[in-house]
C-alpha cells in the first residue's frame, strides 16, 4: 500500500482535530469555574511547597515545616486583612461621599457634549444616537426603518455615486 500525499493527510487530520477540540470545549464549558479553581489551588500549593522544602532541607521534619508555613501564611493573611480592610472601608466612604458630585460633573459633561454636537449638527441628542446604534426590539411588529426614521428626522436625497 502506498503512502498518501501530505496534503491529503493534513486535509483529513486538521478538520477532525478542530472538531474534536470544539466538542471538548463544548463539554468543558459548563465546568468553567473548576479549571480556574484547580489552577489557583495548584499555584498556592506550589508556592507554599518552596518554603517547606527549604525548611526540611535545613533539618526540620516535613510535618513541622508544613504546620509552620501554614501558620505563617494564615498570620500574613490576617495581618493583611486587618491593615487593608479599614483602608478599604475608608476609601469606600470617601467614594460614597464624592459620588453625588461626580454624577453632577458627568451630567454636566454630557450636556456640554450634547451642546457641542448640536452646534455642529452631528446629532439631535445622545439618546437618539443610542436608539440608532442600539435598537431595541419593539413588542409589536415594526420595521426598523420606521423606528430609525422616526428618530433621525427628514432624510436627504441619496447621493449619486460616480
Amino acid at each position: 500500500m502506498t503512502s498518501w500525499p501530505a496534503w491529503i493527510r493534513w486535509g483529513l487530520v486538521l478538520p477532525l482535530l478542530t472538531l474534536n477540540l470544539f466538542v471538548i470545549r463544548q463539554l468543558l464549558l459548563p465546568l468553567a469555574p473548576f479549571p480556574g479553581l484547580f489552577l489557583t489551588a495548584a499555584l498556592i500549593a506550589f508556592l507554599l511547597d518552596i518554603p517547606c522544602r527549604w525548611l526540611t532541607g535545613r533539618g526540620m521534619r516535613r510535618w513541622v515545616a508544613i504546620v509552620l508555613v501554614t501558620l505563617a501564611t494564615i498570620g500574613a493573611l490576617v495581618f493583611a486583612a486587618l491593615t487593608l480592610v479599614p483602608l478599604l472601608i475608608e476609601q469606600l466612604g470617601q467614594l460614597i461621599n464624592a459620588l453625588p458630585g461626580l454624577l453632577l460633573a458627568a451630567q454636566e459633561w454630557v450636556n456640554r457634549l450634547q451642546e457641542w454636537a448640536a452646534i455642529r449638527g452631528l446629532l439631535r441628542s445622545l439618546a437618539t444616537s443610542a436608539v440608532i446604534c442600539f435598537p431595541v426590539q419593539a413588542p409589536w411588529p415594526v420595521s426598523s426603518a420606521k423606528v430609525c426614521s422616526a428618530f433621525s428626522g427628514p432624510r436627504s436625497a441619496p447621493r449619486s455615486t460616480r
